[in-house]
């Protein structure tokens, strides 16, 4: 993941070097290298048409915040893994982009790269020769000592982060195709799972589901569209049933970040970035924050440890900044003088709470829970990979609303209008997207008049729970 960019420098793409001796001139290539080491009885005497001055990009980089230990354990070749999260002081890699690459890629962004890894500074003598037998270098761009660089050759966005997924649409879709993978099928196995969880509470269940494949697709007058935070509220104070639930999500999903809710913890947490300065330096680094994730993480915020208490200054920030990631999707990264910079985020926050939450949600769904649970340890391993695999797939299925349904809807929420003025143009939209992921999550990309029935009865069936718990 890009955690944060240093200015921009120019290096030179091409050296033009003479020999003394026989005075041969040769042109030497700088780029992706950190220096340039000249022979013995050699000397640089231009940079030549072929050397102009290029832009390079230099974005440091960490390992994925968070990730599944499963999805680490296929990264790691079968290796055994540790259920804890990256350590956040992990090393920094320096990826050095050149002549003018790596333009689309920003901070936040989870990228794969391939390169030249170099740790040494170009400037210093080889250790197979005495500094006295070392040849000159020119380094060919500034370089700070004990750094870890990638001077990058190929790069790619990831679209997703499953380990066993290829990162290209259309061959994710057509692996959908094959035998043996039923979207049905695998929804209804995924279904099941999410109920056991939730103690047969078959509405939450339906919810969790679509809250799970939800993701940013577009945005507009400034509203992300595609955000759908979940807060599921009435959790038992049980320790167990939390703990089952959490861990089920770490099982399925690739990226699961879990923050404690608590006063203690929101009043010393650093959730934004902030830019701090270096001791003894005139340069600037930015200290990550907890919310300081790549798109498609998700957030589970669990609020059944909150006290009664006071929040200070870094509390309520901190608070503000987890309303505003749950409401319009934006992280203000902080920098020096007070000024702050919104960042546009994609991370599904699911909230976890008693009663209700401190994070206003737009779905807020009571839980009633009727039944027993299973571990999902009991659940075959080959429905549990089709489950990963059906979580990330659903994402990339094209939808549409043909225009009979279109109209349909409209002369629906006009007529309930009229008969229900608390109905708002809110209800609409929700209704809208929830149609959305109702559709995918079966695998079809055209809305029809059933899906839509079913996400009325939904929505129907949770005005019931919030009136009866009165929850608003």
């Amino acid at each position: 993941m890009v955690r944060d960019e240093r200015p921009s420098s120019y290096h030179q793409g091409f050296l033009q070097v003479r020999q003394l001796n026989s005075g041969d001139i040769k042109a030497v290539c700088a780029m992706f290298r950190d220096g340039v080491v000249l022979e013995m009885g050699e000397q640089v005497v231009a940079f030549g048409e072929r050397g102009a001055l290029s832009e390079m990009r230099s974005l440091k980089c960490v390992s994925l915040p968070v990730e599944s230990a499963w999805s680490r354990a296929i990264h790691e070749h079968g290796k055994s893994t540790s259920d804890k999260p990256l350590d956040p002081s992990q090393p920094v890699l320096i990826a050095n982009f050149f002549a003018e690459a790596g333009a689309s890629v920003a901070v936040n962004d989870a990228v794969e790269l391939f390169g030249l890894l170099s740790f040494d500074d170009p400037m210093l003598p080889s250790p197979e020769r005495g500094a006295g037998d070392s040849p000159p270098a020119i380094s060919a761009f500034p370089v700070q000592h004990d750094e870890m660089r990638l001077n990058v050759l190929l790069y790619e966005d990831l679209l997703h982060t499953h380990p066993a997924l290829p990162l290209d649409k259309t061959r994710i879709l057509s692996m959908s195709r094959e035998d043996g993978f039923s979207f049905v099928r695998v929804r209804e196995s995924l279904m099941e799972l999410l109920k056991f969880c939730l103690n047969g509470d078959a509405l939450g269940a339906e919810y969790l589901l679509l809250h799970l494949i939800s993701s940013i697709y577009a945005r507009a007058d400034d509203q992300a569209i595609g955000n759908f935070p979940l807060n599921l509220t009435g959790m038992p104070q049980d320790v167990t049933f939390v703990k089952r639930l959490l861990g089920t999500l770490e099982n399925i999903l690739t990226q699961l970040a879990v923050f404690p809710m608590s006063i203690a913890t929101l009043n010393s947490a650093l959730m934004a970035p902030k830019m701090t300065e270096v001791p003894g330096t005139i340069d600037n680094e930015l200290l990550p924050g907890l919310l300081q994730l790549p798109k498609h993480t998700h957030l589970a915020l669990d609020e059944l440890g909150m006290d009664t208490g006071t929040l200070n200054d870094t509390g309520c920030r901190n608070l503000l900044a987890l309303q505003k990631l749950v409401s319009d999707q934006k992280l203000d990264f902080n920098f020096l003088f007070g000024q702050t910079i919104p960042f546009l985020m994609d991370i599904p926050v699911l909230v976890l709470s008693q009663g209700k939450s401190l994070v206003n949600c737009r779905c807020i769904v009571p839980l009633s829970p009727n039944g027993a649970a299973v571990d999902c340890a009991a659940l075959d391993e080959e429905i549990i990979w089709q489950i990963r695999q059906y979580l990330v797939t659903v994402r990339f299925l094209d939808y549409e609303i043909p225009p009979e349904m279109r109209e349909a809807i409209v002369n629906k929420f006009v007529t309930s209008r009229k008969a229900d003025r608390s109905i708002s143009p809110d209800d609409l939209h929700q209704q809208l997207e929830l149609a959305r992921y109702m559709t995918i999550s079966h695998g079809e990309v055209v809305l029809t008049q059933q899906r839509w029935d079913e996400v009325l009865h939904l929505e129907s069936e949770r005005s019931r729970r919030l009136k009866e718990t009165g929850i608003r």
